[in-house]
């Protein structure tokens, strides 16, 4: 079916993409990935340690959210 336009075609054309490419697609190696991945994590987890409220220490300083 090779001059099937139907919409059905398409959809099942499209949901057999796969959702990420690999790094040979572009020229990298398969290692690649993996950097990437472990950057990302590295990066989100230090956003979210940066945005939780922390406790005062000493009495005398301001809390984060004060200084915000």
């Amino acid at each position: 079916m090779l001059n099937d336009t139907s919409i059905e075609n398409y959809i099942k054309h499209i949901d057999e993409i796969p959702s990420s490419d690999d790094p040979e697609v572009f020229g990298l190696h398969a290692n690649s990935d993996l950097n990437f991945r472990l950057k990302e994590s590295i990066e989100m987890i230090d956003t979210i340690i940066d945005s939780r409220s922390k406790d005062c220490c000493s009495s005398g300083s301001k809390t984060r959210e004060q200084l915000v």
